[in-house]
């Protein structure tokens, strides 16, 4: 197969005009040539695939399984299933807020080991750029794509928790219970894997991609319809300037609409902040997650503005580096970008919709602590109270400005007012509530505690305000 594009004529680069008449001669535009010209090109080895839908009816809008169908009739759109990367972080992060954390919650990026089980080694994953960071806020930590805290907060969530997000948003049929798939060493398809994002920023509705809309027969009588809700005001009405008939919204609710809005927020501090600036140039409301397996054999980008969700992967048919240090940022961030350039062209930029009842505060973004009168970095966030933050047995933690010490304090909240799951601890006295925490040694430095014996799944204690690990008496893993 020989691919042949046309190629718009240049003035030549080595002619340089001396006169003023002959620069505004060189500056204008080169006549058409009056038989076109045409370039060969090299035929690209790499393969890829982009889905384009609808967030709110699933309808396919565009579709390419790879890059000629004379070359290869699989379409890599829904037939090839790939590595997902780190674009399965956030519905791992989606499940910790299920769970009472929020994007200010502050987690230690800091060097993990995972038990592997018996006469296994231990899993010690690392960052993509081998570095740490210490005490990071949810929302830089899925910003920045940051490994280590995302694979602590998996283990103390539990992968029970991840894979429920997982195989309810239909990126799975069954994900495998292991540590790596905290970093997407699980397989799923682009229709599937884009479907999944088109379900978070439609609020939480579960939706299915469609390709036809509706099927006639000869006489022009309706077979098959995707859309089978029903509307009494639609068949054999003469239009009378009426308003159009009102259809219900039958569509399943599968996520917390406030959870699926800070999950949308952040990812739009992703194109702004994060792993996918290059996508800020087009300058209209976006947001989405790079992903890159490991090699790098596959690269992801799967994003969405408020009404068109879009996927795109880029790697080769056979397990195969792309080389170098190829990422999702610098393959598939680009196809995303120039797709999405040209669908929103034409159409005005329009903010994501906030669900009802959602309060937005000044935060910092770095911090997610509230801004202070004249701070920079600065975003509007929503502050959702942690269920934890009610209980009356909570372990609350407190860092000091050296980062070298933690001090673990144990608050009681006395207050009738607790929340629902506390009051099953408000009927039985003080001493029969909660047992200790579990870590061994309450105070010290951090080496002091890891030589204890345990570790914390958050880091020590979670630096994050609030352990629910704590409140529940979950075990400390052992170190290895």
């Amino acid at each position: 197969m020989i691919l042949v594009e046309p190629v718009k004529a240049e003035p030549p680069k080595d002619a340089k005009p001396s006169k003023p008449q002959q620069v505004a001669t060189a500056t204008a535009a080169p006549p058409p040539p009056k038989d076109p010209l045409f370039g060969l090109r090299q035929t690209p080895a790499v393969s890829g695939a982009i889905v384009a839908l609808d967030p709110h009816t699933g309808r396919v809008l565009a579709m390419t399984g790879g890059f000629s169908y004379e070359m290869s009739q699989f379409n890599r759109a829904i037939q090839a299933k790939r590595q997902t990367g780190s674009a399965i972080k956030p519905f791992i992060y989606m499940s910790a807020f299920d769970r009472g954390y929020t994007p200010s919650t502050v987690v230690l990026d800091a060097p993990i080991t995972v038990d592997m089980g018996p006469d296994q080694p231990p899993w010690m994953p690392k960052n993509y750029d081998n570095k740490v960071f210490g005490p990071t806020t949810i929302r830089v930590g899925l910003e920045q794509s940051h490994d280590l805290m995302t694979v602590r907060l998996g283990v103390a969530i539990g992968l029970d928790a991840v894979g429920g997000t997982v195989e309810k948003f239909g990126i799975m049929d069954r994900m495998p219970r292991e540590p790596s798939m905290l970093l997407g060493a699980g397989e799923t398809t682009v229709l599937k894997l884009t479907t999944a994002y088109a379900m978070i920023v439609n609020g939480g509705k579960r939706i299915t991609p469609s390709f036809i809309d509706r099927v006639q027969d000869r006489n022009g009588g309706t077979v098959y319809r995707v859309d089978q809700r029903p509307c009494g005001g639609c068949s054999n009405v003469a239009w009378t300037n009426q308003d159009p008939p009102q259809l219900p919204d039958n569509r399943e609710q599968i996520e917390d609409p406030t959870t699926a809005y800070q999950i949308v927020h952040i990812l739009e501090g992703v194109v702004e902040r994060g792993t996918g600036r290059t996508i800020a140039s087009i300058g209209k409301p976006l947001a989405g997650k790079t992903g890159t397996s490991n090699g790098p054999n596959d690269t992801w980008f799967v994003g969405f503005s408020p009404n068109l969700a879009v996927g795109v992967v880029v790697g080769f048919d056979q397990p195969v580096p792309l080389g170098g240090r190829e990422q999702g940022a610098t393959v598939a961030a680009p196809v995303f970008k120039e797709f999405m350039a040209a669908a929103l062209r034409d159409t005005p930029g329009i903010p994501f919709r906030v669900p009802p009842g959602i309060r937005l505060a000044r935060v910092n973004a770095t911090t997610g602590r509230l801004a202070e009168p004249g701070e920079k970095n600065v975003i509007l966030a929503m502050k959702r109270r942690s269920p934890w933050a009610t209980c009356r047995n909570t372990v609350a933690v407190r860092m000091d400005r050296s980062l070298r010490r933690v001090s673990a304090i144990v608050v009681a909240i006395w207050e009738r007012a607790a929340s629902p799951l506390c009051r099953r601890a408000r009927r039985r006295p003080w001493g029969q509530r909660s047992r200790p925490c579990p870590c061994p040694v309450r105070r010290g430095p951090l080496p002091q505690r890891a030589r204890a014996g345990y570790i914390d799944p958050i880091g020590i204690h979670g630096f994050s305000g609030v352990t629910p690990s704590c409140v529940r008496n979950t075990r400390r893993q052992p170190t290895t």
